[in-house]
């Protein structure tokens, strides 16, 4: 079998985003079936390990702070960050040792913040395959993809686009996160596929209908969850009686003031929950992402639960929910819209949107996910 090394820009337990979870799993079903893997992630300190039967490279130092303490930096300092990550030197120094010692057959890359896409650069100079799978905008935005900050993205950024020229092999966790990409004029060498993230469900239960539904992410306002929390409170002021909990955590100003304005016996804020236990909360899962997300994992996960979702039309989201199968669709940002999907649940045969959740789930499994890559990496 192949010896796969893989980057990402934090692996568990570090990072509980979308990203982690998704390379995580990818690592683990491919030595489950039979590769050699190799995962190098940024960390605060050097730390060799062993994780699930998955070998693990912590690496330390790549620039003036951690990815997860830039939020301490002041404005000149985390320009500096950014030119340091826009083309990290120090990046190859670290990495080229592993590249000698691991000799993998291909390099899979997934989110490259910390590293920079010098990884790319060595990759090539050693003559090895690369394969790079988008899941966030990290090639071409400083922030997300609707931040607005020009000069710093052509500062930072404006380079990538030759060097995507180097990787063979490019893969989108959506379509649309791949035309995003392709439109921008990335990746002209590369074959190109879509392979969707997976899901191991636990603690499955048998779903009976209630009229509880959940919210389950980061909070922050691109998120949707205030304009969520209003349309819950709108409804239940016009007599509809439903539950809306909100799992997860935000901005410490953020997520008070959250709480201060919506919570009540409709609108309960739970913190931070396993995925697994919060699925088994509730009825329908509202992924109201105004920001044009690559795929949220909460569109997909609940329907191994059977819970079928509505969600805004942002990003890529939409390419999982069949309306009017297993979930519902409504304009982003749009609150009367949004209202109007979540009154239409509550007269629906749920029994057979759960069926059609449960059907849908099929396309998110490890046995999916592996044998696609398997065959990705076969081509390259």
């Amino acid at each position: 079998m192949k010896k796969i090394l893989i980057f990402n820009s934090l692996y568990a337990p570090d990072g509980k985003g979308g990203a982690e979870r998704s390379t995580q799993i990818l690592a683990e079903s491919l030595v489950k079936s039979g590769f050699e893997v190799l995962v190098v992630c940024t960390a605060k300190k050097d730390i060799e390990e062993n994780i699930d039967s998955v070998q693990v490279k912590r690496i330390a130092g790549l620039n003036i702070a951690h990815l997860d303490d830039l939020y301490k930096l002041n404005i000149f300092q985390k320009f500096l960050w950014h030119f340091i990550d826009a083309f990290n030197l120090k990046s190859i120094l670290k990495i080229n040792p592993i590249l000698k010692e691991f000799d993998p057959d291909i390099i899979h890359t997934n989110n490259l913040t910390g590293f920079s896409c010098t990884i790319w650069l060595l990759a090539k100079i050693n003559k090895i395959k690369i394969i790079h799978t988008l899941r966030d905008y990290y090639l071409v935005s400083v922030g997300s993809a609707n931040a607005n900050r020009p000069l710093s993205d052509f500062l930072f950024k404006s380079h990538i686009k030759m060097m995507a020229n180097f990787v063979d092999y490019v893969v989108g966790n959506s379509k649309f996160i791949l035309d995003f990409h392709i439109d921008k004029g990335f990746f002209k060498n590369a074959k190109k596929n879509i392979v969707f993230n997976a899901f191991v469900p636990k603690n499955v239960s048998e779903k009976k209908y209630e009229k509880k539904y959940l919210f389950l992410g980061t909070l922050t306002d691109e998120k949707g969850i205030d304009l969520l929390c209003r349309a819950f409170e709108e409804l239940n002021n016009d007599g509809y009686d439903i539950c809306l909990y909100v799992a997860g955590e935000g901005d410490r100003r953020y997520t008070k003031s959250l709480i201060h304005k919506y919570e009540s016996q409709y609108i309960k804020f739970i913190g931070y929950i396993d995925s697994s236990n919060a699925y088994n909360l509730c009825s329908w899962v509202i992924v109201p992402s105004i920001w044009d997300e690559p795929l949220s994992r909460t569109c997909f996960e609940p329907l191994f639960y059977g819970v079928p979702v509505i969600s805004s039309d942002a990003g890529g989201n939409k390419e999982v929910i069949m309306p009017n199968k297993n979930g519902l669709i409504f304009l982003r940002n749009n609150i009367q819209d949004l209202k109007h999907k979540i009154i239409d649940s509550l007269s629906v045969d749920y029994k057979e949107f759960s069926k059609n959740a449960l059907m849908t789930s099929n396309k998110f499994t490890t046995e999916r996910l592996t044998a696609n890559y398997k065959k990705i990496y076969e081509e390259i």
